[in-house]
């Protein structure tokens, strides 16, 4: 009977060490979990922080191509209205030459007319 309740304490004790064992591994585990837990927590934080940046600078781009847009608008407009200019400043320099080509043939033939007149009376 000693040797049966040495034995059953022996049971006991190993029962014990291996319960704690366990309890130790199990509070191991338990640390890692929620240290995974916590490093899920970070990187889901920095994730959604990333997602807003990420939409942010979509929105930007957006923004920024409309205006390049607007940009790209406004100087072929621009460019439009220069070569519409260049036209009728071409058109209003051939318009000056023909004035002055006709005012000088005008002139010369006042001088015509004059010179006749001139003869005209000399004669």
């Amino acid at each position: 009977m000693v040797q049966e309740r040495l034995s059953a304490v022996q049971s006991i004790t190993t029962m014990q060490e291996e319960r704690e064992n366990a309890a130790a591994q199990m509070s191991g585990v338990k640390a890692g979990a929620d240290m995974a837990k916590d490093r899920a927590l970070q990187l889901q934080a920095q994730v959604e922080q990333v997602l807003e940046q990420l939409t942010k600078a979509v929105e930007d781009a957006h923004v920024y191509n409309a205006a390049v847009e607007e940009q790209k608008k406004k100087i072929a407009d621009q460019a439009h209205q220069m070569d519409e200019t260049r036209a009728l400043a071409g058109e209003a320099q051939q318009a000056l030459a023909d004035a002055r080509r006709s005012a000088s043939e005008e002139a010369v033939e006042a001088e015509r007319e004059r010179s006749k007149r001139k003869r005209a009376e000399e004669e």
